[in-house]
């Protein structure tokens, strides 16, 4: 939390709730196509975040999820607010790992948001306090030169199609979905052509 605050690349939004912090995720993932992130604490803080996460997932809006976890000694041993976050997220998860050392940080989180935009759904990352607490050496990587936002376009020909369907068409309806989230000007050239 302190390397959040002192960062000028992250604006931290305090919510009173887990899972308005997950909500806020996927919209924020929907409405920009930019990945959305929030985190939690272990245990009931994790299990908040779940309403939210399938909803990410459901509308393919790419979302990192990082949860806190008890340290690793304690895995397994039903200690105080530990649960098995990887079993619990994986239905629902399109990556869903345990960061187990420091080494694994940034390979992790770049796979974590690449499966997030790749598959658009939800990435888990679990995080355990003693780790959380280990030194990290290593530079960090520019999420450009790692991680590409997957940008995909029909075909010439079904353009073709599509255009001669439109203009023989006598009362066309759009259904305009999340593909064209960043065309708003164009469905509405469109809907008045």
């Amino acid at each position: 939390m302190e390397a959040i605050r002192k960062s000028k690349n992250v604006d931290f939004i305090l919510t009173r709730h887990e899972e308005v912090a997950a909500l806020m995720a996927s919209a924020h993932a929907k409405i920009t196509g930019h990945i959305g992130v929030c985190l939690s604490i272990a245990g009931p803080g994790t299990t908040n975040l779940i309403t939210g996460l399938v909803d990410a997932t459901a509308d393919g809006a790419p979302v990192l999820a990082l949860t806190g976890q008890v340290a690793t000694p304690y895995l397994g041993s039903e200690y105080l607010q530990e649960i098995d976050e990887i079993e619990i997220f994986a239905p629902f998860s399109v990556f869903n790992e345990t960061i187990a050392s420091p080494g694994q940080t940034i390979r992790l989180t770049t796979l974590a948001i690449k499966h997030a935009y790749a598959k658009r759904g939800t990435a888990h990352l679990s995080l355990p306090t003693d780790v959380l607490g280990m030194a990290l050496d290593d530079a960090i990587w520019q999420l450009g030169m790692h991680v590409f936002s997957p940008k995909t376009l029909p075909l010439e020909q079904d353009i073709q199609k599509a255009v001669e369907a439109i203009n023989t068409s006598v009362h066309p309806i759009i259904f305009a979905g999340w593909g064209t989230r960043e065309g708003g000007n164009e469905v509405i050239a469109l809907a008045e052509k």
